[in-house]
């Protein structure tokens, strides 16, 4: 499955403020965090960008608190590693 889109298919939608994006730019092979404002793209570091493709980013990772909770009531009884 390929999430790219490309910037001349639509760019995103800022209608409920600036989206902060991954983006692909030709000539570097890099990908970048940026944003789009008013047809304007610029990075993290507020450079002026021209990506070919971009993606909204992931859902940030949900961190499992079972195994750790797991691992200290080992480590109290001794029984961890």
């Amino acid at each position: 499955m390929n999430d790219w889109i490309s910037v001349e298919e639509r760019l995103p939608d800022n209608t409920k403020g600036v989206e902060l994006v991954l983006v692909a730019v030709s000539g570097w092979p890099q990908v970048r965090g940026a944003c789009c404002m008013d047809g304007s793209w610029v990075d993290l570091l507020d450079r002026s960008i021209v990506p070919t493709h971009w993606m909204p980013l992931p859902d940030p990772p949900v961190q499992d608190t079972t195994s750790s909770e797991q691992e200290e009531d080992d480590d109290e009884q001794g029984t961890g590693d």
